[in-house]
């Protein structure tokens, strides 16, 4: 499993590779942006909600190093960018079936 750690004192959420690298790139295109915004994700305890912004200590660590390198799926991107972007923030939606359409590491789709 790979892990979104962030926060101090530190928090992680454990998600699948794909998944990640997928948030990766909504998370940083939103932070490059200068957006702060909520987050919320399932965790042992049940729904937890975090607020990213530059302020917040952030880590990708992938399970697989391969991970970096998977296709990317741009609709899911934006469906991950839409939800980002409301007031109740980002959330994991289902992957939409779709052709990925570029490579390469998170944060490099634009």
């Amino acid at each position: 499993m790979a892990k979104l750690r962030f926060g101090s004192p530190e928090h992680c959420c454990e998600l699948d590779d794909r998944t990640l690298a997928h948030l990766a790139v909504v998370i940083v295109d939103e932070l490059r942006r200068n957006d702060g915004f909520p987050f919320t994700f399932q965790d042992e305890v049940g729904a937890t909600t975090v607020w990213l912004s530059l302020n917040v200590p952030l880590e990708f660590d992938f399970d697989d190093p391969a991970a970096m390198g998977v296709s990317i799926n741009r609709d899911w991107v934006l469906a991950l960018q839409r939800a980002a972007r409301t007031a109740h923030g980002l959330r994991l939606v289902a992957e939409p079936v779709s052709s990925p359409v570029t490579t390469g590491s998170p944060g490099g789709m634009r």
